[in-house]
């Protein structure tokens, strides 16, 4: 399952208690969003790290397409002089 649908699934799931005159309990709000947050987190750790990969791979792509040609149009010194 991916991370937003496991976010979603939560959220859906999530049970605050109530108290008794009305509204939720302050402190299991807090619990609820602090775990939310974590989630959330997560997520964007996990966005971060393939974006770092995908950089990596597109610098490492980019050098090998610039640095190839320039070693095979590289004379040799025979044809120099």
């Amino acid at each position: 399952m991916n991370e937003l649908q496991e976010i979603t699934d939560y959220i859906h799931s999530m049970k605050i208690k109530k108290t008794i005159f009305g509204g939720y309990e302050r402190e299991d709000v807090f619990v609820k969003m602090g775990e939310l947050t974590s989630m959330f987190q997560r997520y964007i750790d996990e966005l971060r790290k393939e974006e770092q990969e995908k950089q990596k791979h597109f610098l490492h792509f980019f050098v090998i397409q610039r640095t190839v040609p320039l070693i095979f149009s590289i004379r040799p010194r025979s044809e120099l002089c």
